[in-house]
């Protein structure tokens, strides 16, 4: 799980954990609704908040290609390869316009309970877990300490030379960590 995928992903395990045996979480966070809950959780939100601001700003008109753009150093083909490839309307390229205006950033929100539940299920989780951040992430590491919190046990790694989209910027690096993960766990 990244980005988004995380509170995707942990919501998905909550909901029928059976189906799961590890977790692997990368550059990603659980956001609780806390954002505006004072001046220091605001300044240490600002790349999200920044972002979140100009995604209301333009609206759906955002490409995918400029949102991996503007924070990976991956290749340009592969960008346009991956990322633009032939969808069968823009529709089915909404997720970056969209995604991060439904962070919460109230506690009352209805995502922000639900992502409460999801750290208090993760709390308890007994499988393997890989926590990884890169060491150039500035969105999600207000998250970090939420999930070193409630994940102890979990193998952490640190992934060099990365941005926010590491799977782009260090892919091979990102694929053998999880490959040695599930073959030999920490």
């Amino acid at each position: 799980m990244q980005d988004l995928g995380g509170p995707t992903g942990v919501s998905a395990v909550l909901r029928d954990p059976g189906r799961y045996r590890r977790l692997v979480l990368l550059n990603t966070w659980l956001p609780q609704g806390d954002i505006l809950s004072s001046v220091s959780s605001v300044w240490e939100h600002r790349a999200y908040l920044s972002w979140r601001f100009l995604v209301q700003a333009i609206g759906r008109h955002i490409s995918v290609e400029t949102v991996f753009k503007a924070v990976s150093d991956a290749p340009d083909d592969a960008i346009q390869w991956g990322y633009g490839a032939p969808f069968p309307s823009e529709l089915y390229k909404a997720g970056p316009s969209w995604w991060p205006l439904m962070i919460p950033l109230r506690e009352n929100d209805v995502v922000a309970r639900e992502m409460q539940k999801a750290a208090g299920f993760l709390e308890h989780w007994q499988g393997p877990v890989l926590l990884g951040y890169s060491d150039g992430e500035t969105f999600t590491l207000p998250g970090r300490p939420l999930l070193q919190r409630v994940l102890p046990r979990a193998c952490h790694v640190k992934i060099l030379d990365a941005g926010h989209f590491l799977q782009e910027d260090q892919g091979p690096v990102v694929a053998s960590l999880i490959v040695s993960f599930i073959e030999r766990g920490c």
